[in-house]
Parts: structure tokens; C-alpha cells; sequence
């Protein structure tokens, strides 16, 4: 159950609201329940409210002290709720057209703040622009033009169009990347765009929030926190494949093909409902030891197929050498395996840490460590793999027209109870090329590869893979990236593709169609000013009168000599005048005492001036009437000016130069020739900003 901290130190991201302080945490707490979203401690990011629903609704204490030390409390539980997405999707703009010429005429007629309208069309030629304004709109319409003029395919992030459609005989992909991906805040912005889609996986699950590490992904990162568990990073992943295919099926996207990597198999049975028990699953992990002692942990499965007692330290990561290569080196370790073939010259080895260390430097490549990942894909995990296969037995029931993909078989194969459950073990249990099962998916037409996450290490090597063959690959939940661009992105591709879409939902919470909220509290602020009515005024004598009009002409001459205005408070009674009296005085005597100041420092102030302009006279009169000889001021030599010795460097201008715009081989040598294949990586500034 939270509870809100901010309440009890009277504190809102909308500013300290004094004795309605309380009261806003209330209603605060009542928008959380009602919407079920939470916001961060910084107030900054908002994540959608994840509760086991086998442990009662939600609850949210409030607790609010005063400046005298009082302190309410108020309890509050959930209702009915109204889900509402917070984020504004951008909505496509989609236009198409049975021949080129006619696209082109649509495009040209239609404009940024058209009203978005999502039909059902089978028309072969297909634009879908992306556009926040209608700078960007234009833009987009002129690229997209010019494309189709020149019969070619754009995908920019802003216009999709495909010169041959890939939906005239190509299939859509689900993929699913295996463990390590994990990121903080996985999927949170799609949590909160998409509360119905939670909605829905918690109505199947009793332990939705237990199942995503009891919700810690989208919670602030705490150094003092515990450090999530391998099953917790596991089942976290799983869960988060699930949630991202159900939200892509959300408009109306059926995979022809799942494709696992790993740990992904397992999401992708999930995901698809062939396998339904994910709270089974979530308490057989839990019970068992697979992952906190025998494959993680101490690793006791390596200390029985090593047959030693020793302690085991595990390491294993990326290196960008082909499978040749690598088992070449690693005939002479006899404790480092090749893991995983990603792609022709990608592979994940594993083993040993200080034997892994050696080969890495006898293959002289890059090395890029991995965590978060178990014992497996080797003959290291074959004293669990009973335990292991049991683990993986589930009421099988796999959808009608989808081809699912093994990792170890290196192609499709038919899903049933048994065959589900060896695939999973058999890749445990030894390499598996991946190169193979893309290339086996690629032959029987899938063209489109969505990879739902987390992280896009799948869809990176699909392209490498693939490389120039005609394809698609993108990635959803990628970490420093905009999950909710990259949805729009995949949806603006897969209709250009040809996909068969349904992008209603867009027509409801797209940017030109913003919710308009029919619920809500109406708090009127502020009011007419109060108007304090004057004592009346008493009644006067003659005598009093005459005092009156004296004290009148008094004020008047006194106003004229010191010239300092003043009010005329001769409309006040009689009592009040007499009272106020003196400290008018007093004011009048401190405007006289301001004055005099103002006047003397302005008499100092001219006298400093005048004595300044005195000096610099009397200095140019004593340089016009001298006879001074120049020539003996010594002039400057070059032995005054000598430059330091000039230092050996490393490297020249040009091999700067070389190393910030050119090949990192030439420069550096052969060594290092395999670095200019990255997709990435760190450069020196080009100029005008290379300053060696």
C-alpha cells in the first residue's frame, strides 16, 4: 500500500497550497486510484498502478500534517475505475491509391489538419506520414513525392511508402530477444498509454505486478534497493514480450511467424496464448532452484559437469568474430563454449572468466560482456535437465496459421506439449545458430520482423543477417528511445507494406482528437474583494468645525514649504484625524531627511567628479610640455618570445583527422580494422572543432 510522502511534508509539484494542502493530497490520491497511475517521487514520469489481484484492491494511505504538529490520516480504496490513456498518440496521416500518378493527386489535396478517418482499403500503394506540425507535414509530403516519382521505397520515421509492398506475398514476424535485454523502465510508457491492454493481462493473471518483479522495472533506481533476481529479471522479460504483442494486436496485427531467441521461445509461447499458466510458471521458478543455485548463483550444474567443488565464476558476452574463427581458438580451452552464432560474424561465448579472458585476447576482438544471463547453451546445464524440460511442461494449445521457430532446429517445426518442451531444453543444452533460423523464416516468406522486446538486439542482427535482402526490422521497446514513436513508426511501415490494419484507436486519442473529459471536480478559486465599510462619522459643533478647517490650512502651508506631498485626510472624523497626527509628522520629517541625503550626495558625488577631471588635465599638460627620448625603451627580441620546446606527439593533424572522419585501420593498423564495422562508435570532432 503507498504512501504518499509528499503529503505528510506538505509538499506538490503544483506548489504548497497552505491549509488546502491536504485536502489536494486527498483528491491527488482518489485521481490515483481512479485512473489507477502513480507518479514518480519527482513528480516528473507517471507509470501505470501494477497490483497482484489475488491480494485485495488497491489502497492509498494519505497522511497530512499542520504547522502545530496536528496529523490526519485518511485510508482510501479503489472503486470503479476510468481508464484513460495519458500520452496523445500521433495519429497516421494514411493515403492510398491503386496506381502512382493518383497517390501522387490525393497527397497533393489533403492537408495537415484534415480530419483523421481510418478506413479499411485494398489498395495497392500506400503513404503514412508521421508529422507533429505542419512544417513537418509539408516536408514529409514533398519527400514522399519525390519518392514515388522515382519509384522508390521511404522510411524516414516520418513518410512510409513502399515501391513494391511486401504484403503481396510477405509474412509479419513476432520476435522475442533473449535474457540480458532488461532495462529500468521497460515498457512504462506503454503502460500508461495503453492501461487497457494491463487490464486485460491482469483479469488472466492473479500476480500480474509479482510477475514484473512486483512492478520494481518502473520504479525509480535506489542504490540501496536489492538487486533484481535471475528469476525475477527472467519472468520480468517474459512478461514484458506479452505485454508488447498484446498491445501491437491491439490494432488489429496477427504474427504469420514467432521467432525466439533463447529465452524468447518461451515469450513467444506466452504471447500467443499457446501457453496460458504464467502464474504456474511464476510459482514453479519460485519454488524451484534452477535459477538461484544450479544455473545462477553458485552454478552447482558447472561444479557437476566440471566435477570439481570449487567455486564457479561464470562470465560470458558478445564477440564480433564468425563461428570459424572462434571455435578455431577455443579448441584450447577446454572450459569456454561457443554459445550462440548471432550472426556470420557475431557469436556469444561463455565459460570460465579467467579462461574466457585469455581467449578473448588470443582472438584479439571485441568483447562486450553480458549480465543477467544463466549457464546455458552448453553441456553445463545437462545434470538439470530433467528438472529443466519439467519446468517447461504446459497445456499446449498453439493458434491457428502461426509457424513458430526453434532455435536449435534452425527452422519451423510443428508445437506440441512435448515438442515445445525439448525444444527448450535441447538449446539449453547446446549452441544454436541463429543466422540459420532467420534465413529458414526468410525462404518461407517472412519479410517483416517486429521485435517486441526488450532492447532491439534481435533486430540489429536480422539486418546483418539479412543484410541487402528486401526486409523490415524494427524494434518497439528499446531503451533511450521513444516507445510510443517507435509503435507509430512500425504501424506507418507495416501499412505501407500492405499490412492489414485497424488504426481506429489512433482516431480516438490521435493529437487532433484530444480527449474531452466529462468527469471531473469543478473548484471554484478567489471571489469578490471584501469591502471593510468606514466607522460612521461623528457629529461636529461649531467649535469643532472651525478646528477642522485651521488644521486644514496648516497641512496646505506646510505641504507648499517642503514641497512633499501629502494626503488629505481631512474626509477622516474627528477622533481618527487626532490620532494620526503625529505619524504624519513623522513622515514628513523622514521625506525632509531623505531629501537632505539625496542632496548631499549628489554635492559629493560632482566634487569627486571635477577633482578626477582636474588630475587627467594636469597629466596632459605634463606630457605636451616634456622632452622625453624614446629610444632607450629596449624593444622586445625573439629570445624574449622564444617558443617552448616543441613536444613529440603520438599523432599528427592528419591522423587526427583520419581517426575522426576516415578508417580507424589506417590509422591505427590491422588490429583495429574490425572496429570500422560498427553500426557506432566514439570519433574525434571534425572540423571547425579539431583543435590538434
Amino acid at each position: 500500500m503507498p504512501v504518499l510522502e509528499n503529503t505528510r511534508q506538505n509538499s506538490f509539484a503544483l506548489g504548497h497550497s497552505g491549509a488546502a494542502t491536504g485536502l489536494m493530497a486527498v483528491a491527488s490520491a482518489i485521481s490515483e486510484l481512479r485512473y489507477r497511475l502513480l507518479p514518480s517521487e519527482d513528480n516528473v514520469q507517471t507509470r501505470y498502478w501494477l497490483k497482484d489481484r489475488n491480494k485485495g484492491p488497491r489502497r492509498s494511505l494519505v497522511n497530512s500534517t499542520s504547522v502545530d504538529g496536528n496529523c490526519v490520516s485518511v485510508l482510501l480504496q479503489e472503486g470503479d475505475a476510468c481508464l484513460v490513456s495519458e500520452k496523445h498518440l500521433r495519429g497516421l496521416i494514411t493515403v492510398s491509391a491503386n496506381e502512382p500518378q493518383a497517390l501522387i493527386s490525393k497527397l497533393k489535396k489533403i492537408n495537415f489538419d484534415d480530419e483523421l478517418n481510418y478506413q479499411q482499403d485494398d489498395d495497392k500503394y500506400r503513404v503514412a506520414l508521421l508529422c507533429k506540425s505542419n512544417i513537418e507535414f509539408k516536408a514529409a509530403i514533398k519527400e514522399v513525392i519525390t519518392a514515388i516519382e522515382n519509384n522508390e521505397s521511404i522510411s524516414n520515421g516520418h513518410c512510409f511508402y513502399s515501391a513494391e509492398p511486401f504484403c503481396k506475398d510477405g509474412k509479419v514476424a513476432f520476435v522475442y530477444p533473449g535474457s540480458g535485454n532488461h532495462f529500468w523502465g521497460m515498457g512504462q510508457e506503454l503502460g500508461v498509454a495503453f492501461p487497457g491492454v494491463l487490464e486485460n493481462l491482469n483479469a488472466e493473471n492473479k500476480t500480474l505486478a509479482s510477475q514484473f518483479a512486483n512492478g520494481r522495472f518502473w520504479q525509480p533506481q535506489n542504490n540501496n534497493d536489492k538487486e533484481l533476481s535471475h528469476e525475477e529479471v527472467i519472468f520480468g522479460q517474459v512478461w514484458l514480450g506479452t505485454f508488447v504483442s498484446d498491445v501491437v494486436s491491439s490494432f488489429g496485427i496477427k504474427p504469420d511467424a514467432v521467432i525466439g531467441y533463447s529465452l524468447g521461445e518461451t515469450a513467444g509461447f506466452f504471447s500467443t496464448r499457446t501457453w496460458t499458466a504464467r502464474d504456474e510458471m511464476l510459482q514453479r521458478i519460485q519454488q524451484s532452484t534452477l535459477f538461484t543455485e544450479e544455473l545462477a548463483g553458485p552454478c552447482k550444474s558447472v561444479q557437476k559437469a566440471w566435477e570439481t567443488d570449487q567455486p564457479i565464476d561464470w562470465a560470458l558476452g558478445v564477440v564480433n568474430a564468425s563461428a570459424d574463427t572462434v571455435r578455431t581458438v577455443l579448441e584450447h580451452y577446454e572450459h569456454v563454449y561457443l554459445l550462440i552464432i548471432n550472426t556470420p560474424n557475431e557469436c556469444v561465448i561463455g565459460g570460465d572468466r579467467t579462461a574466457l579472458n585469455e581467449a578473448v585476447k588470443q582472438l584479439a576482438v571485441h568483447y562486450h560482456p553480458l549480465s543477467g544471463v544463466t549457464t546455458v547453451h552448453c553441456e553445463v546445464a545437462k545434470p538439470v535437465a530433467k528438472a529443466y524440460r519439467d519446468l517447461h511442461i504446459f497445456e499446449t494449445t498453439p493458434p491457428d496459421d502461426v509457424t513458430f521457430y526453434s532455435g536449435i532446429r534452425g527452422g519451423a517445426y510443428e508445437v506440441t506439449q512435448d515438442s515445445a518442451a525439448d525444444s527448450i531444453l535441447d538449446q539449453a543444452l547446446a549452441p544454436f545458430d541463429y543466422t540459420r533460423v532467420i534465413n529458414s523464416a526468410y525462404d518461407d516468406g517472412v519479410r517483416m520482423f517486429i521485435e517486441m522486446g526488450p532492447g532491439g538486439s534481435c533486430s540489429r542482427m536480422i539486418d546483418q543477417i539479412l543484410a541487402d535482402k528486401p526486409h523490415f526490422a524494427k524494434a518497439i521497446c528499446v531503451k533511450g528511445q521513444d516507445n510510443i514513436d517507435n509503435l507509430m513508426q512500425v504501424l506507418g511501415q507495416l501499412y505501407a507494406e500492405g499490412a492489414s490494419l485497424d488504426l481506429s484507436p489512433l482516431a480516438i486519442t490521435g493529437i487532433k482528437n484530444k480527449t474531452e473529459y466529462k468527469n471531473y471536480i469543478s473548484v471554484k478559486t478567489g471571489g469578490e474583494a471584501y469591502k471593510v465599510p468606514l466607522p460612521p462619522k461623528p457629529k461636529t459643533t461649531e467649535n469643532e468645525s472651525s478646528i477642522v478647517e485651521l488644521k486644514k490650512k496648516q497641512s496646505k502651508e506646510n505641504s507648499a514649504e517642503t514641497n512633499v506631498p501629502q494626503q488629505n485626510i481631512s474626509s477622516l472624523p474627528m477622533a481618527a484625524n487626532d490620532g494620526l497626527q503625529p505619524l504624519i509628522q513623522q513622515m514628513q520629517q523622514t521625506e525632509l531627511a531623505r531629501a537632505e541625503a539625496q542632496e548631499t550626495f549628489l554635492r559629493v558625488s560632482q566634487g569627486m567628479t571635477k577633482t578626477l577631471e582636474q588630475a587627467i588635465s594636469m597629466q596632459m599638460q605634463l606630457l605636451n610640455s616634456g622632452d622625453y627620448d624614446l629610444s632607450q625603451i629596449p624593444e622586445p627580441t625573439l629570445e624574449q618570445h622564444k617558443p617552448e620546446q616543441q613536444i613529440d606527439c603520438l599523432y599528427d593533424r592528419q591522423q587526427c583527422m583520419e581517426f575522426a572522419i576516415g578508417s580507424i585501420g589506417k590509422m591505427l593498423g590491422d588490429r583495429f580494422a574490425d572496429i570500422d564495422q560498427h553500426p557506432s562508435r566514439v570519433r574525434l570532432p571534425d572540423e571547425p572543432l579539431m583543435l590538434v
